[in-house]
Parts: C-alpha cells; structure tokens; sequence
C-alpha cells in the first residue's frame, strides 16, 4: 500500500509541474461555483460487479462535494466503449492549480487511516489507485456559465 501511494504521489508532483508552468492562480472557497474549465479524466475500475461499481460511483459523486477545489463532479461510463469498467470523472475547476490541488487533497485522503469516507467510495479504483489517467481541460464556454 505504501508503495501504491508513493508512485500516486509522485504522479501527482509530476503531474502538478506540468500544470503549474500553465498555473492560473485560484483560491478555493466553500462552496464553489461551477468553474471556468471543464476536465475529463478518463479512468478504469479495477475491481466489482456492475451493480457494486454503480453503487460507489454514487457515493464517490456525494463524496467529491466536500472537496474545495472542484465543483459538479459526475461519473459516467465511456461513451463508444464496449467495456462498462471505462469511466470519465467530469468536474469543473477554476484553474490549473485547481487540478492539482484537487489530486493533492484526494491523495491525503487515501492515505487517511480512516476506511470510510474516499477510500471506501475509490473501491473499484483499488488497489492502484491509478486516478490520473488520460485528463483533458476545456475551458467552458459563456453560455455554460451564464446558466450557471
């Protein structure tokens, strides 16, 4: 498990660099309105029947509420793809460091002895917990936020 969290964290380093040299600066705030950008992060659950994975991409949804750096986060199943395990995360975010902040705080919360809360919800993540996948940002157009 060490080893799992010590390549996570250092994916994340390198992950936070290469956003950092396009870093637009964000604070966060409780409760934040839906971002600027839109990011796709594609993913794969590891582990569970469909029905189990279903029932923790809900309680990973409710879970990501608490988190300050992102906004309106959702899971859905790849679109074209013939394997249910094939998810994107999508949620909104203020800025490049919004990202990174983002993986540092969920990082921290793996590595919390608590088995509740993010861990439990990353099940069919487990045991890798390889989260930083294929991410792709957009920045949302004014329509999007003006509905917002």
């Amino acid at each position: 498990m060490k080893t799992i969290i010590k390549m996570l964290f250092a994916a994340l380093l390198i992950g936070g660099t290469a956003f950092a040299a396009n870093a637009q600066d964000s604070q966060p705030q409780a409760n934040q309105k839906p971002g600027k950008y839109e990011v796709n992060t594609q993913l794969l659950e590891q582990t569970g029947t469909y029905e189990q994975r279903k029932l923790y991409r809900e309680f990973l949804t409710e879970y990501m509420k608490n988190c300050p750096y992102i906004s309106n986060f959702s899971i859905h199943e790849a679109m074209g793809s013939h394997n249910n395990h094939e998810v994107v995360w999508t949620y909104n975010v203020n800025g490049w460091n919004d990202i990174t902040r983002f993986y540092s705080w969920v990082s921290d919360q793996l590595k919390s002895t608590k088995e509740d809360g993010l861990k439990k919800a990353m099940t069919p993540y487990a045991p890798d917990y390889a989260i930083g996948g294929q991410i792709r940002v957009e920045k949302r157009s004014k329509a999007a936020l003006a509905k917002d």
